[in-house]
């Protein structure tokens, strides 16, 4: 795949993308079509990085034609969303490359995470910003609570979540399958979840990461998925070294998994949800 940027005049600046080779592009009619989508994918995805690095789409344009290194991680998200038209895996792979414009020196952080979360579907995506999601809203209402009223009320909440009283998935090697296509988040946005949309950034504690007990049942649900299916994403994320096995029925995120998001910051993550 190949991505070529031409100024049209002196206002209008546009991504002209290629994708595929001989092989995979079919011909005739919908082969326009094709490119037309691909096209529209593309400007979303340059939108996707003006709004999530605060600064106008010109801007982007710029940096990436000055040839640097953040043209090189720009071209990466590029192939990696135009394959896929998911708005929580653009916005993703969006936010992913924003930060290294933010940031000079974060390029080879982002190449990195580029390269391990560009192996997922988006459902595998979803999945785990769910995880992080739920993690930082049990955090918060523990951080809210006198220490008395915390215990008395700790378990009915989890149940409320979703997060308690269920093992983890069996073994990745089980359950590895081709998982692809959009997955409906609407299950998780509702409820006391969406709470933590408007929050400000904090600072938590390392704990906040373990001891995550996923209630399978009603997480699922909240997915939209069945079971298996979340099992098996699941699965594939520990594959992938992005959560980890504790002691008993939880879960953790991994170093790789906070560093996904502490890239993107809580309001990074809370973006990439609720407004896709």
């Amino acid at each position: 795949m190949g991505s070529e940027l031409e100024r049209k005049d002196d206002r209008e600046i546009s991504i002209s993308v290629e994708v595929g080779t001989g092989a995979f592009l079919p011909g005739g009619k919908i082969a326009m079509a094709f490119k037309r989508a691909w096209q529209h994918r593309a400007d979303e995805y340059l939108e996707s990085v003006a709004a999530a690095a605060d600064i106008e789409e010109e801007e982007v344009i710029e940096s990436v034609a000055q040839g640097g290194a953040f043209s090189d991680v720009f071209a990466d998200g590029l192939r990696a969303i135009t394959s896929q038209s998911d708005d929580v895996y653009r916005n993703t792979f969006a936010h992913f490359v924003a930060s290294a414009l933010n940031d000079p020196a974060a390029i080879d952080i982002v190449s990195f995470l580029l390269e391990k979360f560009g192996k997922l579907r988006p459902p595998h995506i979803r999945v785990f910003w769910s995880i992080c999601l739920l993690a930082v809203e049990v955090e918060q209402k523990k951080s809210h609570q006198p220490e008395e009223r915390r215990l008395v009320e700790e378990r009915p909440r989890e149940k409320e979540l979703g997060i308690a009283g269920s093992a983890k998935p069996r073994s990745a090697s089980d359950q590895r399958g081709g998982i692809s296509g959009g997955v409906s988040i609407s299950g998780v946005v509702a409820g006391s979840i969406t709470n933590s949309a408007a929050r400000l950034q904090r600072q938590y504690t390392p704990d906040l990461w373990h001891n995550i007990t996923i209630d399978m049942e009603a997480f699922s649900k909240q997915l939209g998925l069945p079971r298996g299916v979340v099992t098996s994403l699941m699965g594939d994320l520990f594959n992938e070294g992005i959560l980890g096995d504790e002691d008993g029925p939880r879960v953790s995120v991994t170093e790789l998994g906070r560093l996904a998001y502490e890239t993107v910051g809580e309001g990074g993550m809370s973006r990439i949800i609720f407004r896709s």
